[in-house]
């Protein structure tokens, strides 16, 4: 199952969690910018931001985004704090953790992106020449 239609489940049936996106890095990171972990309450349940400490404080950010709204976390993975905690990595990373809310139209843009439709065509390799 996609995080995408994931996402609409759970806002749909207002059981809570949220969405968190890598909005930006810079320098080596464990993964790029656009990538997406689903968390439910109860803990991670779809795809990745990273690993380790990263997702501990993600997961952590979720009742505080509830709360407040969408909040963005930083993580400088310096390369003595990558190797202590076993990234291989040493860039920072900004991830905008944003509450799932039963709201129609909210869920609506999550089935949407979804959908088989809003994917990007795969790649077919270079052009004959």
């Amino acid at each position: 199952m996609s995080v995408w239609r994931a996402a609409a489940e759970l806002a749909r049936a207002g059981s809570g969690g949220a969405l968190a996106t890598v909005a930006h890095t810079s320098g080596s990171t464990p993964v790029p910018a656009g990538t997406k972990m689903l968390v439910g309450l109860s803990g991670r349940l779809e795809g990745s931001v990273g690993g380790g400490c990263v997702e501990a404080d993600v997961i952590e950010a979720v009742a505080e985004a509830r709360e407040r709204g969408p909040i963005i976390r930083t993580h400088h993975l310096n390369a003595d704090l990558a190797g202590d905690l076993g990234l291989s990595c040493g860039g920072t990373v900004h991830i905008v953790v944003e509450p799932l809310v039963s709201v129609a139209e909210y869920v609506r843009a999550l089935e949407e992106a979804a959908s088989p439709e809003s994917s990007p065509p795969a790649s077919t390799g270079p052009p004959d020449p």
